[in-house]
């Protein structure tokens, strides 16, 4: 069950960086690495699963990105995006990311 976990944050991460590269908040997986203050070589294992993504690592990136959902990043529960401070709904890509990376593990 662990290692089933482990592989839906890996995936959720990618989401999450491909998502901020889309939104042009970041440019490369380096770039991301750099902004939540980790090497390139150690998001690699994270992505890879040969690393854990810890709850540290996960605050680093919402402290980072704080329009990343915490708790969804983690569990994989709610949407990839919080609800922006006025009160919209969350960003219209985490439903259509959500689905897409569903449909890839059926």
């Amino acid at each position: 069950m662990f290692n089933l976990l482990k592989i839906f944050m890996k995936n959720r991460l990618r989401l999450v960086i491909e998502a901020l590269k889309e939104e042009r908040k970041v440019f490369s997986d380096s770039d991301f690495a750099d902004m939540i203050g980790k090497s390139k070589s150690f998001l690699s294992d994270m992505l890879s699963g040969n690393k854990k993504i810890s709850r540290r690592t996960a605050e680093s990136v919402c402290e980072a990105f704080p329009e990343i959902n915490f708790k969804w990043l983690l569990t994989g529960e709610g949407d990839m995006f919080v609800a922006s401070d006025n009160g919209k709904a969350p960003h219209p890509r985490a439903r259509i990311e959500m689905s897409a990376h569903l449909q890839g593990c059926a």
